[in-house]
């Protein structure tokens, strides 16, 4: 093997490296947009409800408030 061979092996290894972390990147990018999307239609169903039931709402947070505050006293004693 001589100099000429491996400055060609040394560019393909490069070029397999930047294929492939482009194809990561493109992934990386589908499932950041699938998340974005995912948390939009969470927060626009959650937003709904809230507006259709705010009573209720209230009462579950003030419910989950009281659950979440007992056991927090509890561990400090």
């Amino acid at each position: 093997m001589d100099a000429q061979d491996m400055t060609d092996k040394t560019q393909e290894w490069q070029e397999k490296g930047e294929e492939a972390a482009r194809g990561f990147r493109e992934k990386a990018q589908e499932w950041q947009k699938r998340a974005t999307d995912n948390a939009r239609k969470a927060a626009q169903v959650t937003n709904d409800y809230v507006r259709d039931n705010p009573w209720e709402t209230v009462g579950y947070v003030a419910a989950g408030a009281f659950i979440i505050g007992f056991l927090l006293g509890r561990l400090r004693r």
